[in-house]
């Protein structure tokens, strides 16, 4: 489907939702329908059309629709009219998504036509709404907070194996993505493990855990050419889990896919996400 006739089914779903808005759902509304003119017998073919019974009398409407990126000339209005009046006994709507220049309104409207534009939505349209629509967002999220580790070292390796003696302090500035345990089969960041504290949807503060290495896991600096990689047994962690509350509000025209304008009046239909009426101006 082509996008002049996604257009054209567009508008035929929004007058089937007005015309169930308004109480006559049971109408059949048509796209793409050929019907023989009065005066000429010739075929004309109308984008959108339906027709009802109302006290023995049959209404026709037929909708033309441009889906241009431009204001409909005059003689596309014409063409529209002069169709209509061969059939006879028929109202007709045509719409566009831009307007229509001054002779084609003008013209359009000395022959009865209601003149539409279907288009995608503006702030301001929905500025003239009573009442704005908003969608309100409210959210807890859960983070970790006052978090402290501590390293447990195979100090009687680290003793035998590298420079350090007993009693010397280890000193270290790094990020906790810099630091890494290394095993046979593993390797975390000090970040990663962070990130794998367990934790549950509630506050709760004095949270304690930790995580027990293979046997030949070491820890490694990112300035290991002076701090060489140090045999490790186990990071233990404390920490609080904290409640953060949010609410943010939205306002505009996200409601709506599309609107319905009518160029004298100014009255808008808003249609929401699946094309469906949703609310219009007064």
């Amino acid at each position: 489907m082509n996008i002049n006739t996604q257009y054209e089914v567009l508008a035929k779903e929004i007058y089937e939702n007005i015309l169930a808005e308004e109480g006559m759902g049971t109408i059949i509304v048509q796209h793409n329908v050929s019907i023989r003119g009065a005066q000429t017998s010739q075929k004309h073919q109308l984008d959108v059309y339906w027709e009802v019974e109302i006290a023995g009398v049959i209404h026709r409407v037929a909708i033309e629709c441009k889906n241009y990126s431009k204001k409909v000339s005059l003689g596309k209005v014409r063409s529209f009219a002069a169709a209509l009046d061969d059939i006879g006994n028929i109202q007709g709507i045509f719409i566009t998504k831009i307007g229509y220049q001054s002779g084609a309104k003008t013209y359009g409207l000395s022959k009865g036509l209601q003149l539409k534009c279907l288009r995608e939505p503006k702030q301001e349209d929905f500025d003239k709404l009573p009442n704005k629509p908003k969608l309100v967002m409210t959210g807890n999220s859960y983070f970790l907070d006052n978090v402290n580790q501590r390293f447990h070292f195979d100090i009687n390796w680290c003793v035998n194996n590298t420079p350090l003696k007993e009693g010397q302090p280890l000193d270290f500035n790094c990020m906790d993505d810099e630091i890494h345990f290394l095993s046979k089969t593993d390797s975390r960041s000090l970040l990663d493990l962070r990130n794998q504290l367990p934790r549950k949807l509630q506050v709760k503060y004095g949270c304690t855990h930790t995580y027990k290495f293979d046997n030949d896991t070491y820890i490694s600096w990112p300035n290991d050419d002076e701090l060489p990689p140090l045999k490790i047994n186990a990071v233990s962690f404390n920490y609080d889990v904290i409640k953060y509350s949010s609410t943010t509000e939205y306002e505009g025209y996200w409601i709506a896919k599309n609107i319905l304008e009518d160029i004298v009046t100014g009255k808008i239909y808003f249609h929401d996400k699946n094309g469906r009426f949703s609310q219009k101006t007064k």
